[in-house]
């Protein structure tokens, strides 16, 4: 990724505006319906560890997208260890973290995405240079750098 990528940049903004993000994702209000605040337990330290993600409800499972793939320190912390809890409108539930190991179900979590939320995750998609509209190649070419994960609820 050149330094010229809007990534890192975004990825600042995320940094400075986390504890926002985090504290109007911590209760029952309209950013409870796209944000969740994740809990996972820090792969060196053991600490738990809070990080604010946009989520979409699938069947009973709640699905969380990465745009920084699997280098996130959330999904390194999650193959370390897969037992979760997470917070949606302030309450606390048990889960269990499974990475999607296909680029097939991947793409198919970015087309629900595309469908429930275009304008999201279209600035989620021009962020890794798709711009217009998405086609098949581009979903999958996206699919192989992003990662997807899995909560299923009540697990842990």
């Amino acid at each position: 990724m050149s330094s010229s990528s809007p990534l890192p940049a975004m990825w600042r903004v995320m940094r400075f505006m986390k504890p926002w993000i985090m504290f109007w994702a911590s209760r029952r209000t309209p950013l409870s319906r796209v944000l969740l605040v994740l809990e996972t337990t820090g792969r060196k330290s053991g600490l738990p560890r809070r990080t604010p993600l946009q989520y979409e409800r699938i069947g009973p499972d709640y699905y969380l997208g990465s745009s920084r793939g699997s280098e996130a320190d959330w999904v390194r912390n999650i193959r370390n260890q897969p037992a979760v809890r997470v917070s949606i409108g302030g309450v606390w539930m048990t889960a269990r973290a499974e990475l999607l190991a296909t680029t097939e179900e991947i793409v198919s979590f970015l087309r629900i995405r595309l469908e429930r939320n275009p304008i999201m995750v279209k600035q989620m998609l021009r962020l890794h240079g798709v711009t217009g509209r998405p086609g098949p190649d581009d979903l999958v070419r996206v699919a192989k750098v992003i990662a997807v994960v899995r909560l299923v609820v009540g697990e842990g």
